[in-house]
């Protein structure tokens, strides 16, 4: 609370998350002072930015409600992502960051099957928006042309000279002669055969208890403490051992248990 008293002493920036919002600016909260931090929130920023701004798309929620009442002329959204299920959200999201929407869901809608100038302008946007699923591509048009004028796209092309993005590499790793041999006999059913392949594939001593490799049993519980044994493992000990020359930190998702073989 002090960090909000002080925000509004002067030029600066206030980060706040979107469950934190709608607590203090919602008209639900009774608590002390709730009515001069509900001021404050709605009445008094110069700019406001929605980091993932589609987040806030539901009508019918107390967070889009509560964002619908910031009293400020200029409003940011940041999205990635800014459609995600259908129109009718898109059409909420662009009511946050333009309230003047209306304006651009001109008459010219009507041209395109939209229903008439009484209608609402939600009604005319959702007529249009149903043509899409009709084969009228040149509604798609005609919707671009609404959203050019507040809605701009950026491909990332700024970043790429400081940051060097990701580096997609497949690797393509040939089973060890052991991890070939159990591989051969492998035939139960096609989900614990899948499973079993993936396992050895990994590192041959998961394996060890399965009653199909009994035989194996001794020597699979000795390769527990030889990387090597598997063609997985000994890749990402080698991996681990050039990153670490190179000052770099590794982080390794396993989607592998071995709880119930």
């Amino acid at each position: 609370m002090v960090k909000l008293y002080s925000w509004t002493k002067d030029r600066s920036i206030l980060g706040i998350g979107y469950n934190l919002f709608e607590k203090l600016a919602g008209a639900n909260w009774k608590g002390d002072h709730a009515e001069k931090f509900r001021k404050i929130l709605l009445e008094m920023p110069s700019i406001h930015v929605l980091d993932e701004g589609h987040t806030p798309r539901n009508q019918n929620s107390l967070l889009w409600n509560g964002l619908t009442k910031v009293k400020t002329g200029r409003q940011i959204i940041l999205s990635g992502t800014p459609f995600k299920n259908n129109f009718d959200e898109l059409y909420n999201t662009f009511c946050l960051v333009n309230p003047k929407i209306v304006e651009h869901i001109s008459a010219k809608t009507c041209r395109h099957g939209a229903k008439s100038k009484s209608d609402s302008t939600k009604e005319r946007w959702a007529s249009l928006t149903s043509l899409i699923n009709k084969n009228a591509y040149d509604v798609i048009d005609v919707l671009k042309a609404m959203m050019d004028p507040f809605m701009h796209v950026h491909k990332g092309t700024i970043l790429h000279e400081s940051l060097l993005g990701l580096s997609d590499t497949l690797v393509v790793l040939t089973a060890i002669d052991f991890e070939k041999k159990l591989l051969v006999r492998i035939f139960e059913n096609i989900f614990e055969m899948v499973y079993l392949v993936s396992l050895i594939c990994a590192h041959p001593s998961p394996i060890a208890e399965h009653e199909v490799f009994s035989d194996h049993k001794s020597m699979l519980e000795e390769l527990k403490i030889s990387p090597e044994a598997g063609v997985k493992t000994q890749f990402v000990i080698e991996l681990i051992q050039l990153s670490k020359v190179r000052g770099e930190k590794v982080l390794i998702f396993n989607q592998i248990f071995v709880n119930d073989v």
